[in-house]
């Protein structure tokens, strides 16, 4: 009798461990359980903070949406209010500025005259808003300080090729490429160190470029270091850094009184000078490009060869004594030109190119536009035997001709 409540105890303690055991075992599943769901619920909750969709940005979002209507509208009201006490159909800065500040209220904000626009800063939010001389307004724009200004590799990023183009960044980049390709003045390397530009045979031949923004010569925005001082070298017509100096950059090249932007390659006699790289302006506009030749050479590329330059637009004013003013180049071969747009006026004292001047071989335009106050044609000078390929081009000017003297055979589309 002993015997069997003894195993009838054993087999109750047996149970009542198997009974422990599985519910410690349902314990710790449950536990494992929460566990994962706790995570999971976590990540969605961090993703929804912090994801590409997340509350935080926004609110971000709606925030500086909010912050460029509010500035947006304290420009517009300056410009009605300009419009209400100017006496002249277009916007003034003179008369805009003050106008401004008065509509600006408690806001930090900044005018300044960029040529035929002026630049509406608000300096807490480093945007930027363009108004042109009819009262339209665009933006915002960002201030790029660019830390690599003049070095077009960016600090060894790019290197040319189609992958990584050199960059244009700012107006320091363009004088330094012009530096570069010409042999003369000094440029920023690849470790930040300046050098003097000395004569490479065609450095940046097959070589691409892209412009990464719309860059105003007038505007103090398309400058990326106005701190550092530069000065002009009329011995060898290039612009360099000059620690000696007190002028700015800016300062300098739109001095009218000056010699404005220096050509890129400027014929030299040496075919070891021309451009022999391709732009791609990404359909950005290079504005108030100024020149004050006292040869008979002007325009934004002096010569090239072999090589496209495509979907760039070009303003400003150009003045030269001779034929040779091609707003885009003035002596080319074997070029290509696609999706540009030529608004540049040419001093009336010419009779040169308002697009392209002397051809010395076979030319491509595809979807190209001219209107110039003074010009002969899209292209003035045909020099030699070639090909001139013309597609969908439209001229607008004095004479509203394609060309002017013809040598080689052409094919108009």
């Amino acid at each position: 009798m002993q015997k069997k409540i003894e195993r009838k105890t054993l087999v109750a303690v047996n149970r009542e461990n198997h009974t422990l055991k599985a519910s410690r075992g349902i314990t710790l599943i449950a536990l494992i359980v929460t566990i994962i769901v706790l995570i999971i619920l976590a990540s969605i909750t961090i993703s929804t903070l912090t994801g590409n969709n997340s509350i935080v940005n926004m609110v971000l979002d709606a925030r500086e949406k909010t912050e460029i209507a509010n500035e947006k509208e304290i420009v517009a009201r300056a410009e009605s209010l300009t419009v209400i006490r100017t006496k002249d159909t277009e916007i003034s800065y003179e008369i805009f500025e003050p106008a401004l500040q008065e509509e600006a209220g408690g806001n930090n904000v900044e005018a300044s005259d960029a040529g035929d626009v002026i630049d509406v800063l608000f300096p807490d939010t480093n945007r930027y808003y363009e108004v042109d001389k009819n009262g339209n307004i665009t933006g915002p724009n960002e201030v790029v300080n660019d830390e690599n200004a003049g070095d077009i590799t960016k600090g060894g990023r790019c290197d040319g090729s189609e992958e990584k183009p050199y960059e244009i960044c700012c107006i320091e980049d363009l004088v330094m490429l012009a530096n570069r390709t010409n042999g003369k003045g000094n440029y920023i390397d690849e470790k930040g160190e300046l050098k003097d530009a000395t004569v490479v045979n065609n450095p940046f031949r097959g070589k691409n470029f892209i412009l990464t923004r719309t860059l105003n010569f007038e505007s103090k925005y398309s400058y990326s270091k106005p701190e550092i001082k530069w000065s002009y070298d009329s011995e060898n017509d290039a612009y360099k850094i000059d620690e000696t100096s007190t002028k700015t950059l800016k300062e300098l090249i739109t001095n009218k009184e000056g010699v404005g932007f220096v050509p890129i390659s400027p014929i030299t006699g040496s075919p070891y000078l021309m451009f022999q790289g391709n732009l791609d302006g990404k359909g950005y506009t290079i504005k108030n490009l100024y020149e004050n030749r006292t040869d008979k050479q002007a325009g934004l590329f002096g010569t090239s060869n072999g090589n496209v330059i495509k979907n760039l637009k070009l303003t400003g004013n150009i003045k030269a004594p001779g034929q040779e003013i091609g707003a885009f180049v003035f002596r080319t071969a074997d070029c290509k030109i696609y999706n540009c747009y030529n608004l540049v006026n040419i001093n009336d004292g010419s009779n040169g190119a308002g697009f392209v001047s002397h051809v010395m071989g076979n030319i491509t335009l595809i979807n190209c536009y001219s209107r110039t106050n003074n010009n002969r044609g899209l292209i003035t000078f045909d020099d030699v035997n070639g090909t001139t390929t013309i597609v969908n081009c439209y001229n607008m000017g004095t004479s509203q001709n394609l060309n002017h003297v013809n040598n080689g055979s052409w094919r108009i589309y």
